[in-house]
């Protein structure tokens, strides 16, 4: 079993000018992402996965998971919210080399016997962790993340991101710690906070990797300072952009060759933005 802990990078999916999926871009993202320092990388919603068909699922888990060739852990999503759907993903991803699958409580608020189902059901049906998405709209309280984890062993790990971040990985580890390795989210956001509070890993955006690797092993080197002011100084200036910006940093990095999103788009960078942008990309010396 891979141990999912650290930084692990959810993938963006480039796109061509054609609209269909960059297979030569999304294997210079894994590359890049190794070579940065990452710990495990991951296939979630942040890669356009409800933007993507079946087949294209396939392709982008097929690839990412040919070009790590075994040297991190891959972490794909396979929620949807029919158990049956859930568990042919699951199934599916496993059969691809997948380490691990990420869940989404298929609904908020469902009652414990169906969500214990629910993951019952996907967890009977392969051999690998399952890492459950903690999120606003599909919100777990720690209480309820620790029945989750005693009902169903297989649910290993946990990415918390409900908002505030900082404080629901607090929750989660105060009352599910013992049973659940603790990842924190939300593009990495709250990462100092979280990792005072003993998050066990970050699920950030794939944009400056390298960042938040050095911020890891400054962390766990005792170095707390410096990881604070790496990540005010190189991480807080990108996130404060947001939004599309992390793709097109992506670009600029040269790892992928266009950054724009399948239509419609959640996001475009506005004037001020850009120049946000280009100030920190001089800042940083990319580009």
């Amino acid at each position: 079993m891979a141990d999912i802990r650290g930084v692990i990078p959810i993938l963006k999916t480039p796109f061509d000018l054609e609209d269909q999926v960059d297979e030569a871009s999304l294997r210079r993202e894994v590359d890049y992402c190794i070579d940065a320092g990452a710990h495990g990388l991951g296939i979630a919603f942040g890669s356009e996965l409800p933007k993507l068909s079946e087949a294209e699922r396939t392709l982008v888990a097929r690839a990412v998971i040919e070009q790590a060739r075994g040297r991190i852990p891959v972490v794909m999503s396979t929620g949807y919210p029919a158990t049956i759907l859930a568990v042919r993903a699951s199934r599916e991803a496993e059969a691809l080399g997948a380490s691990a699958v990420m869940l989404i409580p298929p609904a908020n608020g469902l009652p414990e016997a169906e969500l214990h189902g629910y993951f019952r059901a996907v967890a009977a049906s392969i051999h690998i962790p399952i890492v459950v998405q903690v999120m606003t709209g599909a919100h777990l309280t720690g209480d309820e993340l620790a029945a989750l984890a005693r009902a169903v062993p297989q649910v290993q790990y946990a990415k918390v991101e409900s908002a505030p971040p900082a404080e629901s990985v607090a929750e989660a580890i105060d009352k599910a710690g013992d049973r659940v390795t603790i990842i924190g989210g939300a593009s990495g956001g709250a990462l100092i906070e979280e990792l005072d509070l003993g998050s066990q890993g970050t699920m950030p955006h794939a944009a400056l990797v390298g960042s938040f690797a050095r911020i890891w092993d400054q962390w766990q080197a005792g170095e707390r300072e410096a990881a604070r002011d790496t990540w005010q100084r190189e991480i807080a200036p990108l996130n404060a952009i947001g939004g599309a910006v992390y793709k097109e940093m992506l670009r600029r990095e040269g790892v992928i060759t266009h950054s724009h999103f399948r239509a419609p788009a959640e996001s475009r960078l506005d004037t001020a933005a850009l120049r946000k942008l280009d100030r920190l990309c001089e800042t940083l010396g990319i580009g």
